[in-house]
């Protein structure tokens, strides 16, 4: 009982230790990460663009913009709530896999680029996110297994 104790504790301290000093800290990088690649964007000259680019320059844009501002809420929930809801909704399916589309068709590689770069940012960002949940399952199974 004394061991199990001293495990939670130990992983409750970890849990603080990763939430508090260590997800802000990389969440702020990946903050930089995403205002460098927006800087990026904002560097093309959008009335330089034509049709489908014109298109992919503003959804981009606007991407990165609501990643910004939303860094901190991606986790493994939203991202499942957001898949749920593209295998329920057909025309939120529609509209995201033709975006998806108009930005791969661009002529502009810059475009793209960015793009691949903004979509591996937020995976990064995901797995910070949710990298307590590790220790908050370690807590779980240990306590399980102190039970049987």
């Amino acid at each position: 009982m004394e061991t199990m104790l001293l495990v939670i504790l130990i992983l409750s301290i970890l849990h603080f230790a990763y939430e508090s000093v260590i997800a802000p800290t990389l969440r702020v990088y990946q903050r930089n990460k995403l205002f460098i690649l927006r800087d990026k964007i904002r560097e093309i000259d959008f009335h330089a663009l034509k049709g489908n680019d014109r298109y992919a320059y503003e959804y981009i844009e606007k991407g990165l913009n609501n990643t910004i501002s939303n860094l901190s809420r991606l986790n493994l929930y939203s991202i499942t709530k957001y898949i749920e809801k593209l295998e329920k909704d057909v025309s939120f399916k529609k509209e995201v896999e033709n975006r998806a589309k108009k930005i791969i068709e661009s002529s502009v590689s810059e475009l793209k680029e960015i793009y691949e770069e903004a979509g591996q940012i937020t995976f990064d960002t995901v797995c910070i996110n949710s990298g307590a949940w590790f220790f908050l399952s370690c807590s779980y199974c240990i306590g399980f297994l102190f039970i049987l």
